[in-house]
């Protein structure tokens, strides 16, 4: 048991490969909130990508206008992906950084006109903590977007199973992994394994690594670090770039929270 492979394995998971050229973009919605903070602003932004993996979004920004990108990642391993590439065109090697050892980002007090992350927030377990560190790096009147998968989410989106997350941890959420397994109702990841080991890998993953919640309770934890947040702006500008109307907002919601935060005090 103790030698199954790590979640991180699975076939796909770009982070663990060394990063090789300007990464992948962000969404039309959040290049576009991006470029209007640019606009109002009469200095470049100073960006953090919290979670930045191996730099593919940092990697992005800094060809696309945004030369003062940063990242901090708390996974070395990722970290030092992506030292070649950024030391090779001149941006340094500590492009990306990693947490300090007390879970602490590396820079100091209101570094950074916007802090953002994506697909972060539910692997975070002390939310009280992420929020109070964001709020600490982000200057006064700074703001962030932050995109999440809904804790209510039919379909988990990194295992590809339907419900997995809305049960608790422990054994009856194994018990529905492991059906779901069987079922063919899953990502085809670790097919080489038998049921048993296969069952355990998404299990650990799913209990050690991700941590659903409501988006109130983010916004309380933003709130208490003097973050106001506001999810309507930023989810109107991602349905008008998919063509949906704004009616359909609710529904979008059920599936993603985003949300713009802004540094009160």
């Amino acid at each position: 048991m103790s030698q199954l492979p790590t979640w991180a394995e699975h076939p796909g998971h770009d982070k663990t490969a060394p990063l090789t050229g300007p990464g992948r973009g962000p969404e039309p919605a959040v290049a576009e909130w991006l470029t209007n903070l640019q606009r109002r602003s009469d200095k470049p932004l100073r960006i953090l990508d919290v979670g930045a993996g191996r730099g593919d979004l940092v990697a992005w920004l800094c060809s696309n206008g945004f030369e003062h990108s940063y990242g901090v990642e708390p996974n070395l391993q990722y970290v030092a992906n992506s030292q070649s590439y950024f030391g090779g065109v001149g941006l340094g090697r500590d492009r990306i950084q990693p947490f300090l050892a007390n879970g602490k980002y590396p820079y100091e007090d209101g570094s950074f006109d916007v802090v953002h992350s994506n697909q972060v927030v539910e692997h975070v377990e002390d939310i009280d903590a992420f929020c109070e560190e964001i709020s600490r790096v982000t200057r006064r009147g700074g703001e962030g977007l932050h995109i999440f998968p809904a804790k209510w989410e039919p379909i988990e989106g990194h295992m590809h199973m339907p419900l997995a997350h809305w049960f608790p941890k422990g054994r009856v959420r194994r018990t529905w992994i492991k059906f779901a397994l069987w079922t063919g109702q899953a990502a085809p990841y670790f097919s080489d394994l038998d049921l048993d080991d296969r069952t355990e890998v998404f299990h650990r993953f799913s209990g050690d690594e991700t941590f659903y919640r409501t988006g109130r309770a983010f916004s309380q934890a933003l709130a208490t670090y003097g973050m106001d947040s506001d999810r309507r702006s930023i989810v109107r500008a991602k349905l008008r770039h998919h063509g949906f109307p704004p009616i359909l907002a609710p529904a979008f919601a059920a599936f993603r929270e985003a949300y713009v935060t802004t540094r009160k005090r």
